[in-house]
């Protein structure tokens, strides 16, 4: 957070780096999650 608050200077600024670190975010979720979710599948 500290790195965003002295790097972003701007509201444009902080909506584009929304628009990345978000998908990322999600993106990056999904693969963490991805095993647990097929094990799961494989032990019903």
């Amino acid at each position: 957070m500290f790195v965003a608050w002295r790097g972003i200077r701007s509201p444009r600024q902080a909506g584009q780096v929304a628009l990345a670190a978000v998908p990322m975010g999600l993106l990056g979720f999904v693969i963490v999650s991805a095993p647990d979710f097929f094990e799961g599948l494989l032990l019903v």
